[in-house]
């Protein structure tokens, strides 16, 4: 079976990862770590853990890419036994700054969001019963468990481990950040900076997808057309208001993280730009309305968006 090693030094300490073709961890070969470190590491493993799911196929990874800035490039991903998920796979960098999660936006925690994919009938089909019945008595995670919770594995473990490790995931280096730290140093060119007073000022994009992490964080309506099948937040809340409301997404790494919306209607960011600019459906948000954008303004709005790439987090 071919397998591929990850190396990461911490503190001087060499740990080992050895990963199959198949995203299930080997072998762990580790020194003295603490607790936090060990808590993080043991999520880290159960996020690559494709026996998350009923059929042994799906890890959290295989929908959420690191090159892809936790993304997977396709509309809806693929789930157990052939099936599709129900929404775009959400990117999972600077998880910890937020409250809310999911489009619907009505989980509050790490925690609990880790139980959402892992019982999904279309994404992993399975239960932490199933899963513990599968991992418990595995070496590589009873050891890891211990030294991160001095116990066996556990519900709480699982999904408190998991937490932890996407906790750990932040995205703060782009362009536009060392921009903000020291423009004369790294600064924007002419098209770039056009494109950003159009992003804060001419179109007032940051309404919505505010600083530093580029969005609220809430659920907002954007006016988009809506499926007979996804009303939006409304299909957990059953309250009118939610009609069409989805979680504001994140622009960091808006370049690479296509398709976009809930449902990756959208290939392109001029696709989106286009979508913006027309009309909207009587659910749109009174600050999301139509606008008039010149191909030379597209140009420098999608320059300004393509700074917000941070291409050390995609290879950390």
């Amino acid at each position: 079976m071919k397998s591929s090693c990850l190396f990461i030094p911490f503190f001087g300490i060499l740990l080992i990862i050895v990963f199959s073709c198949s995203d299930q961890p080997e072998v762990v070969v580790e020194e003295k770590v603490d607790r936090v470190e060990a808590e993080r590491l043991l999520g880290q493993l159960l996020f690559h853990e494709r026996r998350l799911s009923k059929d042994n196929t799906v890890s959290c990874a295989a929908c959420h890419i690191a090159e892809l800035a936790f993304t997977d490039g396709v509309p809806k991903s693929a789930g157990i036994e052939g099936r599709t998920a129900f929404r775009n796979s959400p990117t999972l960098f600077n998880m910890k700054d937020q409250s809310l999660f999911m489009f619907d936006g009505v989980i509050e925690t790490l925690e609990i969001q880790a139980l959402s994919p892992i019982q999904d009938h279309n994404e992993m089909g399975s239960s932490i019963a199933e899963i513990l019945g599968k991992l418990k008595e595995d070496k590589v995670y009873k050891k890891q468990v211990h030294k991160a919770y001095g116990r066996d594995l556990d519900a709480q473990a699982i999904t408190q481990s998991l937490a932890a490790f996407q906790r750990t995931l932040t995205s703060t280096d782009s362009r536009y950040d060392l921009y903000q730290k020291n423009p004369k140093q790294y600064p924007l060119n002419e098209e770039e900076l056009a494109g950003k007073k159009l992003f804060m000022e001419t179109f007032n994009c940051i309404s919505c997808h505010a600083e530093p992490h580029f969005t609220n964080g809430k659920p907002e309506s954007n006016g988009i057309q809506l499926t007979t099948e996804d009303w939006g937040r409304y299909r957990a809340t059953g309250k009118a208001e939610d009609k069409g409301k989805f979680k504001v997404p994140s622009l960091r790494n808006i370049a690479i993280t296509h398709p976009y919306m809930h449902d990756g209607r959208f290939t392109t960011l001029e696709e989106v730009l286009r979508f913006y600019a027309g009309k909207k459906e009587a659910h749109g948000s009174e600050v999301v309305r139509g606008y008039k954008i010149t191909t030379g303004e597209q140009r420098q709005l999608i320059a300004f968006l393509n700074t917000l790439t941070d291409t050390s987090f995609l290879t950390k």
